[in-house]
């Protein structure tokens, strides 16, 4: 409730208002009413809000996004399905399953592409579900999305981990309508000078050119993805092809939080040498070089 008091009043009323009300009884709001306007304050009284403070009070979130004309967060339409691709990925697929845990209906669905290690057992033991597929980064993520709920998909790669919250930030971002999708900041595991200087170049490339890759947790409204026809099933750069496609059906956004990527290719293979050749894959694809000579190009770079 609002209390108007004129100024010159308060003083004198103080005492009068505060003092023998019994604090967290449920009198205190009627008996804090009946002082005031015994003191000759004026008392307005605003639009009623729920208290969130025990569990069953969880419902008023839902029946006030309701009344706003939202669809209650437990509704299918509000529902996130992360999409993780994976192969042999034992070593990293747990800590990206477990930061891919959100605080309100995600699903999780891991579509592995014939791992003989025990990422299969790993990511049940998560929790997630297990899909099938033939191996191809860009397939199995058109696997996953064919069979997701959700009306926002989250690709997310078995070596990143999601930040704190990231559905929440996620549903954020797309509650403007003219966004489509985006991706966080890019951090890794790698806590170097040359490493450092990679993450800010690619914070800038994400924020400023609106064009995030793959290990920055890309996401895009479900509807918009599948508009698209999905990832173009290329062996390199179907993320980017994504994003420059999606770039056309509306706004991309760059959240503040970072998702963290093993840097493990750029410990096998130096900083240095790793940045110059996924530059190169850049330009190949810019020249319109053919995607499988510039995937033979890049694994025999990074040999």
């Amino acid at each position: 409730y609002l209390v108007g008091v004129r100024r010159e009043a308060w003083a004198a009323a103080q005492s009068a208002l505060m003092s023998g009300i019994q604090w967290g009884s449920e009198r205190v709001f009627a008996e804090s009413c009946r002082r005031a306007r015994a003191a000759g304050l004026t008392v307005a009284l605003g639009r009623l809000l729920a208290d969130v403070d025990r569990p069953e009070d969880l419902g008023s979130w839902d029946r006030a996004r309701v009344a706003n004309g939202e669809a209650p967060y437990g509704d299918r339409r509000q529902r996130l399905t992360v999409i993780v691709p994976t192969l042999n990925e034992a070593s990293h697929i747990a800590a990206a399953l477990d930061s891919a845990v959100g605080e309100r209906d995600v699903e999780r669905l891991v579509v592995d592409g014939g791992s003989r290690d025990d990422t299969v057992r790993i990511a049940t033991d998560r929790g997630a579900q297990v899909l099938e597929s033939q191996p191809g980064r860009a397939l199995q993520l058109n696997t996953g999305a064919a069979a997701a709920s959700g009306a926002v998909l989250l690709f997310l790669h078995a070596d990143t981990v999601l930040p704190h919250g990231f559905d929440w930030a996620i549903r954020q971002a797309l509650s403007e309508p003219r966004v489509v999708g985006g991706a966080f900041a890019f951090a890794s595991d790698l806590r170097t000078p040359g490493m450092r200087v990679v993450e800010h170049l690619a914070n800038l490339r994400s924020r400023y050119l609106r064009v995030p890759y793959g290990d920055q947790g890309l996401f895009a409204r479900a509807g918009a993805f599948r508009a698209l026809g999905g990832f173009a099933e290329w062996p390199i750069l179907d993320d980017l092809d994504l994003v420059l496609r999606l770039r056309k059906q509306g706004k991309l956004v760059s959240l503040d939080p970072a998702a963290t990527t093993s840097a493990r290719r750029y410990r096998e293979h130096g900083v240095l040498r790793t940045s110059l050749v996924n530059q190169a894959m850049l330009a190949g694809y810019a020249l319109g070089i053919d995607r499988a000579r510039l995937l033979d190009w890049y694994r025999r770079a990074a040999l």
